[in-house]
């Protein structure tokens, strides 16, 4: 679906466009969900009526108290969310699937190159800088590092099981797509 037909879909005309100053339906889309989740509502507009619905009744664990054993290694979709707000979409593709992506986003190492969700957590956490976060090998401190890890390990997932990586990556972009969750944007 385009930017301009979910927008139809949604109510949205060309004067809101002009009322929030976006230039087009996909930045009017993006503005209408950065404020939703800046304003702290629990469901923002973008995920009532969607995919999203399902993917937030999904049943989650706290990251932190998460076994392996407990993550299937077939091919899917990661959701995390930080207080019922789904703040990253990711898909577990690999040979180990669901279970070797989860072990990346899991990792307490000061690397943080392999984990996008930790690098935007520094990001966001430690006010450094995309490039500073994702540098291999790790050039944060190891309390900077902890910091981090302490945030993630409150995020809750939930996850979806997919028959093939190639239909992973279609529902993790049609998520994506419909809702940008702000730790997938740096």
């Amino acid at each position: 679906m385009t930017f301009d037909r979910m927008a139809e879909a949604m109510g949205l005309a060309q004067a809101d466009m002009h009322t929030y100053g976006a230039e087009d339906m996909e930045e009017l889309i993006s503005i209408l969900g950065a404020l939703d989740r800046a304003n702290g509502d629990m469901e923002p507009w973008l995920v009532r009526g969607s995919r999203w619905e399902s993917v937030i009744a999904l049943p989650r664990k706290r990251l932190g108290g998460l076994s392996s054993s407990e993550i299937p290694m077939s091919p899917g979709v990661l959701v995390f969310f930080d207080a019922d707000v789904p703040v990253f979409v990711g898909e577990g593709t690999g040979r180990n699937g669901l279970r070797g992506r989860l072990r990346q986003h899991r990792a307490t190492g000061s690397n943080l190159s392999s984990s996008t969700l930790r690098a935007s957590v520094a990001v966001e956490v430690l006010g450094v800088s995309r490039w500073t976060a994702r540098q291999r090998p790790g050039v944060l401190l190891d309390s900077m590092v902890e910091e981090v890890n302490e945030v993630v390990a409150e995020f809750e997932v939930a996850w979806i099981e997919c028959e093939t990586p190639e239909a992973a990556h279609e529902l993790k972009h049609q998520l994506w797509m419909q809702y940008k969750p702000e730790h997938n944007i740096l």
